[in-house]
C-alpha cells in the first residue's frame, strides 16, 4: 500500500499533474480548458454507472441534486484530481473508477463531499485513491 503525506504536507514535484497544470510550492493550478484546465460540471445520476465522468483535473461542481455524483476516471499512480462541491445544500457523491476504492471505503463506494468542501483525490494505483484535504 502506498504511503501518502500527512494532511498539510506540501506535495513534491514527483507527482504528475498533467499538461496545462502546474504544482508550485504544493499548490496545484491550471488554466484553459480541455482535459487538464479548470472545469465546471454538474453532478448526475444516483449510482457509479450514471454519475458524471470528470474530464478535467480541476473540477468545480456547481449543481448537485440529492444523491447525485461524479466519477473519477481510470488513472495511474500519482495522478491528482481536485474537486470542489460548490452546491450550497447537497452532498456530492464522488465515485472511484470501476473496481477501485477511495481511502478505506469498499470497492466502487462513493466518498461524500459536503457542500462547500474542496478535496484533492490522489491515485496511488489504478485501483486505489486517497483524499487529501485541499
Amino acid at each position: 500500500m502506498a504511503v501518502l503525506p500527512a494532511s498539510g504536507t506540501k506535495i513534491g514535484p514527483q507527482v504528475g499533474v498533467g499538461a496545462g497544470l502546474s504544482l508550485v510550492d504544493g499548490v496545484l493550478t491550471g488554466s484553459g480548458g480541455g482535459s487538464s484546465g479548470a472545469y465546471t460540471v454538474s453532478a448526475a445520476g444516483t449510482v457509479q454507472g450514471d454519475a458524471t465522468l470528470l474530464a478535467a483535473q480541476i473540477n468545480v461542481v456547481t449543481t448537485v441534486a440529492t444523491g447525485a455524483g461524479v466519477i473519477l476516471p481510470s488513472s495511474s499512480a500519482n495522478t491528482l484530481f481536485w474537486v470542489r462541491n460548490q452546491d450550497a445544500a447537497d452532498t456530492l457523491l464522488v465515485y472511484p473508477n470501476s473496481s477501485a476504492a477511495i481511502n478505506s471505503l469498499s470497492t466502487n463506494a462513493a466518498f461524500s463531499l459536503f457542500p462547500g468542501q474542496p478535496m484533492l483525490f490522489c491515485a496511488a494505483s489504478s485501483t486505489q485513491w486517497y483524499t487529501l484535504s485541499a
